[in-house]
């Protein structure tokens, strides 16, 4: 052995952590996506739709990556844990 061992709950609650920010900041894209630009001057207009698109699309973007992020841990918790339990019952009464 390496001396290694991973604490597949530790490994889930970092992918839990992860799918609730990305929750988290995929509501403040809908804010994003959702916010009007009346009231702005007509010469002030276009600066505060690309700043509205910008961040929109650089939100979304934190969102999908924290949601990647999730699944990458999760699915590598889940493949840790069912090679843990090939090996037990591979070595059957030694483990």
């Amino acid at each position: 052995m390496d001396g290694y061992k991973v604490e597949t709950s530790v490994v889930q609650a970092a992918a839990d952590a992860w799918a609730d920010e990305a929750g988290a900041v995929s509501t403040a894209a809908a804010l994003v996506a959702d916010a009007t630009t009346s009231g702005f001057r007509p010469d002030a207009l276009v600066a505060v739709e690309m700043f509205l698109r910008v961040w929109d699309e650089e939100v979304r973007s934190m969102s999908s990556a924290a949601s990647s992020m999730s699944e990458s841990l999760a699915g590598s918790a889940g493949a840790y844990g069912a090679a843990d339990d090939v090996v037990v019952e591979w070595l059957g009464g030694w483990a």
